[in-house]
């Protein structure tokens, strides 16, 4: 981009925010010389126009104040239209009027039919004074010619048809008067209600969306006061256009994607957002330069897959700090999917099916432990002794008397030394203290001796207390942790304290 080209577009920019400062000053006057709403957006603006075209048109020289100013047009309803049908529906058959007289107006129609079908019935067809006595029965109601009584009978029904339409226009009157006022009669212009209703109802929809205001309504209501759009509105019409125009031109030079900065058509950004974004505009002409560079690299990349990756990222679908990463990924992804290409174990390799296999051996897995648990709980419980019943002096029988002594029992050591090796059948998982361990369990006693010993915790426990424990045990198991504290004196403190009593 050129020095000549930034010149251009600082002027262009300019003229359109002067253009916008013109038209706001203009349409603040508007609404406050007549009431119109002021326009928010170009949008509004053409709504505005539309406005002025219903003010304009013919059917407005109909509007007088009794029918501007009335509130029954507040009301959305079809009575207005219902009401033209109802004497629309009267005009049409009120021309069989132009055949009577006054006089049937105050007439029983039902009673004269009647007569009338009397006479025309089958047991006077032999008489030559039907057709006098009909002429004598609708004479005095007939204008001119009297014909047939098939045609009288079709008349009167008609005219009872006009009597009944005009007695319910007649009850609607004061109900029509409020929405057409003196254009409302029984020989009313019916296209200039229709017109009315169209105007009226176009106009205070209007109304309801803000573009014309109670003003609006008060200034049209006066006779004297006419809105003329080419004289008084010339101005607001012409500066408004002025602003779209420079606006157009702008962005044919700059291209700056309104959708993607408002998030919204250009027609629906407001004015604020617009003056906001122009002064922004002008103030990063600098580096307008860069959005050249960009836009000289993103057509370079036409036609290749980088296309469709850039799209995502001027729709901001990925935020710009993520783009790096994004593209790292992407390049990854490709040679990925060329090292499967080109490995045959890659290309075969189903990592769903890996996936199940390794949750199935760890199912297994899990299972395997349950049933070994069982397992050594069934093992160890079968072979639990029958201690009642042993032979005199034996392990099973020192430990009867155990349990069936109520006081005097042995202490602990001793009981171990006689029945140690019954009681590790029954038990054979002890959990002891080191000193629990030299005060109880003699170490040269093979029937004490375990398969395994087990330190938990072992940073607190000295050596010297755990030599013990070892001695009375083939294998040992240490688990500890170098970080935690040292041993503390917990053990001392119980062995100079505890008394040898059990």
């Amino acid at each position: 981009m050129l020095p000549a080209d930034l010149r251009e577009i600082e002027i262009l920019i300019i003229d359109t925010l002067q253009a916008l400062d013109n038209f706001i000053i203009e349409k603040e006057f508007i609404h406050d010389t007549f009431g119109i709403k002021s326009p928010e957006s170009l949008s509004d603006f053409s709504k505005t126009l539309n406005a002025f075209k219903i003010i304009e048109s013919k059917n407005s020289s109909l509007i007088d104040s009794s029918i501007i100013t009335s509130q029954i047009w507040k009301v959305n309803n079809d009575d207005p239209y219902r009401l033209i049908n109802d004497l629309e529906l009267y005009q049409n058959q009120s021309r069989i009027l132009s055949k009577f007289n006054d006089n049937i107006l105050q007439t029983d129609i039902d009673d004269l039919i009647r007569q009338i079908r009397e006479v025309d019935g089958k047991k006077f067809r032999l008489f030559k004074n039907n057709k006098k006595k009909i002429e004598n029965i609708v004479g005095r109601y007939y204008q001119r010619f009297i014909p047939d009584s098939d045609q009288i009978i079709r008349d009167l029904s008609t005219l009872k048809v006009a009597i009944d339409l005009k007695k319910k226009v007649e009850a609607n009157s004061d109900l029509a008067r409020q929405y057409f006022g003196q254009y409302w009669y029984l020989g009313a212009n019916v296209n200039d209600l229709k017109s009315i209703t169209k105007w009226m109802k176009e106009f205070w929809m209007l109304v309801e969306e803000g573009v014309f205001s109670t003003k609006t309504i008060e200034l049209l209501s006066k006779d004297l006061f006419n809105i003329d759009a080419k004289d008084n509105l010339s101005n607001y019409i012409a500066l408004g256009e002025d602003f779209r125009d420079k606006l157009s031109k702008l962005d044919k030079k700059l291209n700056p994607r309104s959708k993607l900065i408002f998030k919204r058509d250009t027609e629906d950004v407001t004015f604020d957002q617009w003056k906001e974004q122009l002064n922004n505009w002008r103030g990063q002409l600098s580096s307008l330069h860069l959005w050249s560079q960009y836009l000289t690299t993103k057509n370079s990349l036409k036609g290749t897959y980088s296309e469709l990756f850039i799209d995502v990222i001027e729709k901001r679908n990925v935020l710009k700090e993520d783009v790096k990463s994004l593209v790292y990924g992407n390049f990854a992804d490709a040679l990925l999917n060329v090292m499967f290409l080109e490995n045959q174990q890659l290309a075969t390799f189903i990592g769903e099916l890996y996936e199940n296999k390794i949750n199935e051996f760890k199912n297994l897995d899990k299972s395997i432990l349950k049933i070994n648990r069982k397992r050594i709980f069934h093992k160890i419980n079968s072979n639990i002794p029958n201690i009642f019943g042993g032979a005199q002096g034996s392990q099973a029988q020192i430990l009867a008397g155990e349990f069936t002594r109520k006081s005097g029992h042995l202490p602990v050591r001793k009981l171990l030394q006689k029945a140690g090796g019954l009681i590790k059948k029954i038990k054979p998982v002890f959990m002891m203290s080191p000193l629990s361990i030299a005060q109880y369990l003699d170490p040269t006693n093979d029937e004490l001796q375990f398969d395994v010993v087990i330190f938990d915790e072992a940073s607190q426990v000295k050596p010297q207390d755990a030599l013990g424990a070892f001695m009375r045990a083939k294998t040992a198991v240490v688990m500890g942790d170098t970080q935690q504290l040292p041993p503390t004196s917990f053990f001392e403190q119980m062995a100079d304290g505890d008394s040898y009593e059990e």
